[in-house]
């Protein structure tokens, strides 16, 4: 289950309990690269996805330009959606919180649907959330389970 924290006093509370805060994971990236060995299928995936790019002979291609983008190019939201990719799937730590703020709507609707089901804290300091996103997630303390549709509303 995510549990999305948006009280900066809630958040202040784990860090003093021991969670490990990641203000900056799109500063990761190199991390997730150097532990994969490689530029993986699955986050191929993530950049074609968020950044609505192609991929062509191992490249991603800019559907703007036509060029190759490199990946530290990459916007802050699709190099943080990389990063929850690691710490929810590669290298899971239910001890940290990831700041998912400089995510727009498209990288938290994708971080959202594709790991709801994996134990994540992530902090967000806005709440632009796209009104399509399929999601139940628990909000700052709260115990209970809430759709993003009913939150929405």
């Amino acid at each position: 289950m995510i549990n999305i924290l948006k009280n900066r006093e809630i958040l202040q509370k784990r860090i003093n309990n021991g969670y490990k805060y990641v203000e900056c994971p799109f500063k990761r990236l190199n991390t997730v690269i150097s532990y994969e060995g490689t530029i993986s299928d699955n986050i191929r995936v993530i950049v074609k996805e968020i950044e609505e790019c192609e991929i062509e002979d191992n490249n991603l291609i800019s559907k703007f330009t036509g060029a190759p983008i490199e990946l530290n190019k990459l916007s802050d939201g699709c190099k943080t959606a990389i990063y929850v990719y690691f710490r929810a799937i590669l290298k899971p730590n239910k001890h940290e919180i990831i700041n998912i703020t400089e995510c727009g709507p498209n990288a938290i609707k994708y971080i959202l649907e594709n790991y709801r089901d994996r134990q994540l804290n992530l902090y967000l300091g806005h709440w632009e959330v796209s009104t399509d996103t399929m999601a139940d997630i628990v909000i700052d303390e709260y115990t209970e389970v809430i759709s993003i549709q009913e939150l929405l509303k």
